[in-house]
């Protein structure tokens, strides 16, 4: 199986959390992210 690519209101989702709170797991360290693209695409 290949990798899966989740959005952050995927991952809130899946994890039972707000976006937020997800986004908060992402900048601490806590949730490993990748940024696909950039602002405006």
């Amino acid at each position: 199986m290949g990798q899966r690519f989740l959005t952050l209101a995927d991952v809130a989702e899946e994890l039972a959390v707000s976006v937020a709170q997800a986004r908060v797991l992402v900048r601490s360290g806590e949730l490993p992210a990748i940024q696909v693209g950039g602002r405006n695409q």
